[in-house]
């Protein structure tokens, strides 16, 4: 009886080490997406690919790229731990890098909006002011 019952504890240990995702007796990294599976990149670099086809000037793509490289290090300081906790730290991230890669897109936006919009000119060249009487 008392084998059967260190038995039943060692199965239970072993799925919640499992669950926590520790990897214990080498089995997988916990269920669904944990450490070993970089979700996070695949939807980072998604979302990079598609801003990349706009055609970038150069300085937002230098800040793209260090953007998707302060995520990496982000990532991988989010490792240590249980899977709860990177499971935590790991939204925290990928909501942090989407928002700087939103940023940038809309400066991209704003920067193509400012290059097509027509300049407004002048019919005689002298500014109009007009003088605040205070009524």
């Amino acid at each position: 009886m008392v084998k059967v019952s260190l038995f039943c504890l060692l199965v239970v240990a072993v799925i919640s080490a499992n669950a926590q995702g520790l990897g214990f007796f080498g089995f997988g990294g916990g269920f669904g997406f944990g450490p070993g599976v970089d979700f996070h990149n695949i939807v980072l670099q998604s979302a990079a690919a598609k801003l990349s086809a706009q055609n970038l000037p150069e300085d937002l793509q230098n800040r793209l790229t260090d953007s998707l490289a302060r995520a990496e290090l982000a990532y991988v300081g989010c490792e240590n731990g249980v899977y709860w906790q990177y499971r935590r730290c790991t939204a925290l991230e990928m909501k942090n890098a989407l928002t700087e890669i939103k940023a940038i897109e809309n400066e991209l936006n704003l920067r193509n909006a400012a290059t097509s919009a027509a300049p407004v000119e002048s019919v005689s060249g002298n500014a109009v002011v007009e003088e605040n009487t205070g009524k």
